[in-house]
């Protein structure tokens, strides 16, 4: 398994500042990171990390239509030609790393997002810095609500209303439930690309990131 503690995470979500990434990605070509994505993480590894020969480390999925959606690039990740090992964080309903959802459920009065779980899957697993680029919430950018727009097949508005929903329940409760599952609130820094409306983290701009945190 990789060992998530030895070096900085980059998650890099569907969000459209995640062009910012795209836009700086030969500066980071070098970069000693682990890379890491959700969900339609396919997208990020045609779209950006081909770019400059890198695979993703640690892929996410929340649910089984994702796993749909991505279909054999799933398995490319699972079963990789090389020896490189994936590690693949599965769905936050059975994920023995937190708690069940259902409790979370039955305890808090709501469901968390992906990025919710897989932050909070990381820290259990001994994550000391996580980079988080392409997490907007509800702040589109230039009318996009994802990275590689054409590519997805979904319902936009109503995803705008998941997202904002799923801002709001982050900022508010994140590190309450961080401390919930039995984690330090200072065992893991995390940080998020400036401009986002997910303020419970450090935000930094693309190029501070790069220059100072990978």
């Amino acid at each position: 398994m990789i060992d998530v503690s030895k070096k900085p995470i980059v998650i890099i979500g569907q969000g459209p500042s995640a062009y910012q990434l795209a836009d700086h990605i030969e500066e980071v070509r070098d970069k000693n990171v682990i890379w890491a994505s959700l969900n339609r993480f396919d997208i990020i590894q045609d779209d950006i990390l081909d770019l400059i020969g890198r695979k993703l480390d640690i892929v996410y999925c929340s649910s089984v239509q994702r796993k749909q959606e991505v279909g054999q690039d799933l398995n490319d990740f699972l079963y990789p030609v090389d020896d490189r090992p994936t590690l693949f964080i599965t769905d936050k309903m059975s994920n023995p790393l937190l708690l069940n959802d259902r409790i979370f459920l039955s305890q808090w009065g709501f469901g968390f997002s992906s990025i919710f779980a897989m932050l909070c899957a990381l820290g259990k697993l001994g994550a000391e810095k996580i980079i988080m680029i392409g997490f907007d919430g509800f702040a589109a950018h230039d009318g996009q609500v994802y990275f590689g727009q054409d590519k997805i097949n979904d319902n936009f508005e109503a995803r705008r209303r998941s997202i904002w929903r799923d801002t709001v329940i982050m900022n508010r409760f994140f590190w309450e439930y961080w401390e919930h599952i039995g984690l330090a609130w200072d065992q893991t820094e995390i940080i998020n690309l400036s401009g986002s409306s997910i303020t419970c983290f450090k935000r930094l701009a693309i190029q501070q990131i790069i220059r100072e945190e990978i």
